[in-house]
């Protein structure tokens, strides 16, 4: 594993899991849907606090990439936004055909909501929101199309992950998109994290621009030793019995003798609490 991937891991894994638990503490019961690779890591937290504490929960790191919105206006307590490019019919098809295999529908939102009261949380960690907007100005029209869309609303929340926070928003795409958002402020560092920043080689979803809607994803490329040690880093944050290992000896080495695993954050088996997602 790079020294860069381990630096990340060993820097980051500890934050990753707080700034979840932040979201999960202040959205409680809810399907958490994360827009794109930024919020994929949290998606990640989610999974594994609700195995250690032996419950399910519900997550979704919901492909998309790019943005086809601008913004129009910032106030204080709203953002606006005007969509600049248009998807063609036979796109949005292909789009929406790769999120109803996913479950992701207005239909299937609306019917949680109302069969059993958990509401659908939509997150990202923006910085301008125009990659959120984009992908808004999407999904609100599919409920309209299917005049879903007063249902929706009250089945759907949004919340922005963000360099800068303020109390009440709303967030409106010119015609498409009305609905309030929650904004939950982090610092710089932790943001550039979370963009892949700091290292691009650990990416959890597929990029997917709207322009190769209808074409085959292709697999998110990570180096997967790093990805199997930061879930396991992940894990060791969400219990809190999980202890650093013991120095190891030193010992000649054995010629023929597997290697251990450059990164093992602490003594806890290294079956993780990950497993439990599926």
């Amino acid at each position: 594993m790079a020294a860069q991937n381990l630096s990340f891991i060993e820097t980051y894994a500890g934050p990753f899991a707080a700034l979840g638990r932040q979201i999960t503490t202040a959205f409680p019961a809810r399907a958490y849907y994360g827009i794109g690779n930024s919020p994929a890591w949290l998606c990640e937290v989610i999974q594994i606090d609700a195995a250690a504490q032996g419950r399910k929960a519900t997550t979704q790191t919901i492909p998309f990439s790019g943005k086809y919105c601008e913004p129009l206006a910032a106030e204080e307590t709203r953002l606006f936004f005007k969509r600049t490019i248009f998807p063609s019919r036979d796109q949005i098809a292909a789009y929406r055909e790769l999120l109803t295999q996913r479950g992701v529908t207005p239909k299937n939102i609306v019917a949680r909501f109302e069969n059993t009261g958990t509401k659908t949380l939509f997150f990202d960690v923006i910085s301008s929101g125009n990659g959120a907007a984009s992908f808004l100005s999407f999904l609100f029209p599919w409920a309209k199309e299917k005049q879903l869309t007063t249902r929706f609303k009250k089945a759907v929340d949004l919340l922005f992950v963000t360099l800068d926070a303020r109390d009440e928003n709303k967030v409106f795409v010119q015609g498409l998109v009305n609905h309030h958002a929650n904004f939950l402020k982090i610092d710089a560092d932790l943001a550039a994290a979370l963009w892949r920043e700091k290292d691009p080689d650990i990416r959890l979803v597929p990029s997917c621009p709207y322009e190769r809607w209808g074409s085959p994803l292709a697999a998110p490329a990570f180096d997967p030793q790093a990805l199997a040690a930061m879930r396991h880093a992940l894990v060791c944050a969400a219990m809190p019995s999980c202890q650093p290992p013991a120095a190891p000896r030193k010992e000649a080495p054995v010629r023929g003798a597997r290697t251990k695993p450059p990164f093992l954050p602490c003594a806890a088996p290294a079956h993780s609490l990950y497993a439990a997602r599926a």
